[in-house]
């Protein structure tokens, strides 16, 4: 048998890139569920403390981000023709990835936290208002079109930071930055190529919308490659983009630094 000539073989190549994936996408959902696993357990036998359940999601989003990077990277290792075995590179990519980003993720973590917690206070004024009525008084008014507003901020807030996210996984594949240029660029990405990023974000969010439709049927493959696969998409459709970029970071500091400049002035 040519083992060379098996190797270098399209289905080889499938299957070779099939189970890694799977460990990717495996590791992306492991890491995190392990460091929310105590607070869940906890709120499960005591299902009316709504603070635990909380935790658990904020620990579960703190721990997803860096396994969520990491595991890009490790796409992006292998497609650049590293080599290695697929859990040591996840592990030395994650350690590698929470020491760039821990202080962004504890900055998002609590920003999106503060602001799912503000949406549910909006969300349930908006209810009782609209139980009560318009024949309520002013006061009631007032408050009803303060927690419009208030909403409508936080969703779009909310939508801007996970834009930003989206563009995470490739800056910090490509540079390295401060936690502040860190911010800086990834919104800078997120709308100076806005239709990018919303392909991005339909990748990730498809699998997604998937399950919440067909529930059961589809969760097992989203638990096997829902997170891996679209990362391996986005990594296809953004290295060009992202190596032109590593390869001219001086113009592109400059261009940053020039609409930064501009913004200024028409303040």
């Amino acid at each position: 048998m040519d083992i060379e000539k098996m190797v270098n073989s399209k289905w080889y190549q499938i299957f070779e890139w099939g189970y890694r994936l799977l460990f990717l996408n495996l590791l992306s959902i492991a890491v995190p569920s392990l460091l929310a696993f105590l607070p869940f357990i906890f709120w499960y036998f005591h299902q009316d403390s709504g603070w635990l359940m909380l935790l658990t999601i904020v620990l579960w989003g703190f721990g997803f981000l860096p396994c969520f990077i990491a595991a890009f990277s490790v796409i992006k290792d292998y497609r650049e023709d590293k080599t290695g075995n697929v859990f040591a590179m996840f592990f030395i990519s994650l350690w590698k990835t929470f020491k760039d980003v821990y202080k962004l993720d504890l900055i998002i973590t609590a920003i999106i936290g503060a602001g799912g917690v503000g949406a549910i206070f909006y969300w349930d004024i908006l209810a009782e208002y609209e139980t009560i009525g318009p024949d309520s008084g002013t006061a009631a008014t007032v408050i009803f079109i303060v927690s419009v507003v208030g909403f409508v901020i936080l969703f779009f807030l909310i939508l801007a930071i996970f834009l930003a996210i989206l563009q995470l996984p490739m800056i910090v594949a490509n540079f390295r930055m401060k936690t502040k240029d860190l911010i800086k660029f990834s919104l800078y990405m997120a709308f100076r190529y806005f239709f990018k990023t919303l392909a991005y974000a339909f990748l990730i969010i498809g699998p997604i919308a998937l399950v919440g439709i067909f529930q059961s049927r589809v969760l097992p493959i989203y638990m096997l490659y829902g997170i891996s696969l679209p990362l391996f998409g986005i990594y296809l459709i953004s290295r060009q983009q992202y190596w032109h970029l590593s390869h001219n970071l001086e113009n592109l500091k400059a261009e940053i630094e020039s609409k930064g400049e501009k913004n200024e002035t028409g303040n």
